[in-house]
């Protein structure tokens, strides 16, 4: 036991001087060369150095410069052999690691790595480090290039043989920060990260960048086995969004986190002053506010979203705007809005309500000022929107000062000073128009259709639970007027219906270009209708339909010759036109002409024509018939005309026509 005491003293004597002797080499211009051989004993490549400094009052910290590892195993094209260099490496050892086969440091500080090679470590073994520290990092890896950057990452332990690149081998603390940082082209400047990284769960206590001339910061936490994105908060001041290729991009990188299952939770985004331009839509100035938003989950299946929106101007659709803003609440099923207004096509709109997949229920909607010109199409434009809408509803209507025209339709039409006011009413149940609930009146200083002008039409309507009734309707006419009123009870079955309509002076082309019959007359044309039957389908009214309308004729004068009435009535499809359009031929004198009155009776769907009569100097025609509306094959109108000694017979029986006429020689074509 003695002699065991005196050969442990002995080797502790040894191990003493021995770590004497290399502290004091460290101390000498031999540090270098024996700090290199110590580490190319322990490396499988060669390594380099310019100097290496220690010093005893800092016994586990050793700084080498200009360091070099030769990667001999890795040939560069030209038969060069890669290396890895640095500026400066400052490490402080871990003295649990001179009594294991692997590399560990305390801490680790390498100063300007030339690169990141594949395999970090150029020692070929593991290497861990409490806290790794990378300064003025200048380099590309896995098409991101950073310049100026600074890393510093906690608790890191690089396994070559692990298949995950050096950045995501650690568990803790992280900080990022570098002048420039480059991906896909896209240029971020004066990056700054801070967060932390464990077990599959990466999290942003905060970061900030300057990207496309906005500044940007937020926290988040990516959570990797549920590819789960939570962006606590995200914040764009500034962003100038403005190249189509740039939306592209993102829309592509949008598209390819749906297809890889990603989800994102926005709990805050804020948009601040910016100007985006998107394919349908552009806006400056604008601020946008988004939270509890849940992607790619649709608007439709949000919990409990809100978005506030708010712009200076722009252009949605080809439709400039200004001054437009906007809160909308989402939940299940269901947007509530609380707040919509938008100055646009010079004047503005407001409105409030919520919309369902199925239903828009307005509680209100103001409008002023509005000069919409219709496009070519506009129908078709807005059965789209409009396609999976079963019910439409308004609590207060208040519109005014509009101007609405379609000037591109077959019949152009145009509305100026409309207003309309209503309250209570529900426009559309179950895909059926019309008003199935409260009280509706419209007036306007001026309207057209199919160039027949109205001057300060009123309309005035109600709805009780589907009985509508028409309780005024006066149409006034440069020279005339029409006086309408109505009921439809479509709350019953069957839908019994009723109408009465007086008509004073109305002008005589609105046989023509209202009810598309071919008579080109103008003049005067007094008219008292009564009608009634069942709506509640074709058939129904076919079997119902029962009134009378009567009408005379004033100041009567054709507005194309005689005779190209008469080849239009030989035709039985005028050459261009559809069939029951007016052809009208300009005359430099007027024809006077004569129709005797004019009567139509309906008794349960069996209409009868009495026979009338229309005289000019040089034309003579009589028509009449009768019209089976349940028996097409009891369906028939017969003109007769004669035009000097021409004879023209026309009949319309059910789906077809038929005509004859006779020449002054007799003959019979």
């Amino acid at each position: 036991m003695r002699l065991l005491g005196k050969l442990l003293a002995t080797m502790l004597v040894l191990a003493l001087l021995a770590t004497t002797i290399f502290a004091t080499m460290m101390h000498t211009r031999y540090a270098t060369r024996l700090a290199l051989a110590t580490a190319n004993l322990a490396s499988p490549h060669p390594i380099s150095a310019e100097a290496v400094h220690y010093h005893i009052s800092s016994p586990w910290q050793l700084v080498i410069d200009k360091p070099e590892i030769q990667l001999n195993d890795e040939i560069e094209a030209g038969g060069n052999p890669p290396s890895w260099a640095a500026n400066k490496i400052s490490l402080w050892l871990s003295p649990a690691a001179l009594l294991e086969q692997r590399w560990q440091f305390e801490s680790l500080l390498i100063e300007a790595p030339s690169s990141l090679p594949s395999a970090f470590s150029p020692l070929g073994a593991e290497v861990s480090s409490q806290r790794l520290a990378l300064t003025d990092v200048d380099l590309q890896y896995g098409g991101l290039a950073i310049t100026g950057g600074e890393f510093q990452l906690d608790n890191w332990h690089y396994d070559p043989h692990s298949g995950l690149p050096p950045w995501q081998q650690f568990n803790g603390g992280f900080q990022l920060s570098a002048d420039q940082v480059e991906w896909q082209s896209q240029a971020a400047k004066q990056v700054l990260l801070d967060g932390h990284h464990s077990q599959g769960r990466w999290t942003l206590n905060g970061f900030s960048l300057d990207w496309q001339q906005a500044d940007i910061s937020g926290q988040l936490a990516y959570h990797q086995q549920q590819s789960l994105l939570d962006v606590q908060q995200l914040t764009l001041s500034g962003l100038q969004l403005q190249e189509p290729e740039l939306a592209k991009q993102l829309s592509a990188m949008v598209q390819n986190m749906a297809q890889a299952g990603t989800q994102v939770f926005l709990e805050r985004l804020d948009i601040l002053d910016s100007s985006i331009e998107l394919p349908d839509i552009t806006v400056n100035h604008a601020n946008l506010s988004l939270q509890n938003w849940h992607w790619p989950q649709p608007h439709w299946q949000q919990q409990a979203a809100t978005l506030s929106f708010n712009a200076e101007d722009g252009i949605w659709l080809d439709t400039p705007f200004t001054a437009a803003l906007a809160e909308l609440h989402f939940a299940p099923q269901q947007i509530t809005v609380s707040g919509l207004s938008v100055s646009l096509l010079e004047g503005y709109l407001r409105t409030a309500g919520t919309l369902l997949p199925d239903a828009i229920l307005l509680d209100s909607l103001t409008a002023n000022g509005i000069k919409w010109l219709a496009p070519q199409g506009w129908q078709q434009s807005l059965q789209g929107p409009l396609a999976n809408i079963k019910d439409i509803s308004v609590g207060s209507l208040d519109t005014g000062y509009l101007q609405l025209t379609a000037a591109d339709d077959d019949k152009p039409w145009q509305l100026s000073g409309l207003h309309l006011n209503g309250h209570d009413l529900i426009v559309m149940r179950d895909k059926q128009w019309g008003l199935w609930q409260g009280a509706l009146s419209s007036n306007a200083s001026f309207a057209s259709f199919n160039r027949i002008n109205m001057v300060e039409p009123l309309i005035e309507m109600t709805a009780n639970q589907g009985n509508w009734q028409l309780t005024q309707a006066i149409i006034p006419f440069e020279h005339g007027i029409a006086e309408a009123s109505g009921q439809w009870q479509r709350n019953i079955d069957g839908q019994p219906w009723s109408l009465s309509l007086t008509g004073d002076s109305l002008p005589v082309a609105i046989i023509d270009r209202w009810l598309g019959i071919e008579l080109p007359l103008k003049g005067k044309w007094d008219l008292d209708t009564q009608l009634s039957g069942l709506g509640q389908s074709q058939a129904a009214l076919a079997y119902s339909l029962d009134g009378k309308l009567s009408s005379q004729f004033r100041d009567l004068e054709l507005t194309t010759p005689a005779t190209a009435l008469w080849q239009s009535w030989q035709k039985t499809v005028p050459e261009g036109q559809e069939e029951g359009s007016a052809q009208t031929v300009s005359t430099p004198k007027a024809q006077p002409v004569a129709i005797t009155p004019f009567s139509i009776t309906s008794n349960r769907g069996r209409v009868v024509i009495a026979p009338a009569e229309l005289k000019s100097r040089e034309l003579r025609a009589t028509i009449a018939g009768n019209w089976d509306l349940a028996s097409p094959p009891e369906q028939q109108l017969t003109l007769e005309a004669w035009l000097g000694c021409q004879a023209l017979t026309k009949v319309w029986q059910h789906d077809q026509q038929i005509t004859s006429h006779s020449l002054c020689d007799g003959n019979n074509i």
